[in-house]
């Protein structure tokens, strides 16, 4: 039987040193290499095959980062398969039993479903990577959008076809979210990190989307830079 590969993918865009924080959860996820887990971290130079999409090529330009490594996540997992999370994501525990699903993510709130992909695993080749993928290939350059926003949709259109994604409660990657208005607070409690937690994810915004009205001052100058130089 397949299994999903006992890797975790990061991904790090820009020149930006990583926080305090990314440090410390990448020493803590490191230590899972004495249980077989391979660990690669992804920059600009080793995803040469991502700049063929717009969607990716133009979120770079602006420095949207965290939209380019929306794509460049699932052209990871559609590709090798593994485990992808974010770097602000701290593991606190072996994610092996995991892996015989062939695919799995969570929730981000504890009751309308919004899938996050701070945490996402499957097999190669997965049909909800896939169909991620041709959502992004068809999507104009410039019509960013929240990843969970467009997990959530393309799940709920295609339930059907995609009956082998093993969907986790919150607390398994996210035991708090605060974003999430049905949550009493805000902030992470010992209470809310139970049996079922693998990760936190720290929402630490190190690649915080800028504004719209910066995202159009920055278009508007790559296109008169653009101009003079062709």
């Amino acid at each position: 039987n397949k299994m999903i590969p006992k890797s975790f993918h990061l991904i790090r865009l820009g020149s930006k040193a990583p926080s305090a924080l990314e440090n410390r959860c990448l020493e803590q996820l490191t230590q899972y290499t004495s249980l077989g887990w391979n660990v690669k971290i992804w920059h600009e130079a080793d995803l040469q095959d991502c700049f063929k999409n717009k969607y990716f090529y133009e979120a770079l330009k602006l420095r949207s980062y965290a939209f380019a490594a929306d794509y460049a996540r699932f052209y990871i997992l559609n590709k090798y398969g593994g485990v992808y999370i974010d770097t602000d994501v701290e593991v606190v525990k072996d994610f092996s039993p995991l892996l015989h699903y062939s695919c799995f993510c969570a929730s981000e709130n504890i009751k309308n479903l919004r899938i996050n992909a701070a945490v996402f695993g499957c097999e190669a080749h997965h049909p909800f990577c896939q169909l991620i993928l041709n959502d992004f290939n068809s999507r104009s350059p410039y019509k960013f959008k929240p990843i969970p926003d467009i997990l959530t949709t393309i799940y709920i259109k295609n339930r059907s076809l995609l009956e082998s994604v093993h969907i986790l409660p919150s607390e398994a990657f996210y035991p708090y979210n605060p974003f999430d208005s049905e949550r009493p607070t805000k902030q992470l409690m010992l209470r809310d990190i139970t049996e079922c937690t693998f990760s936190i994810h720290h929402w630490n915004f190190s690649w915080k989307t800028p504004t719209p009205k910066l995202l159009k001052l920055r278009r508007k100058i790559l296109n008169l830079f653009y101009k003079f130089t062709h």
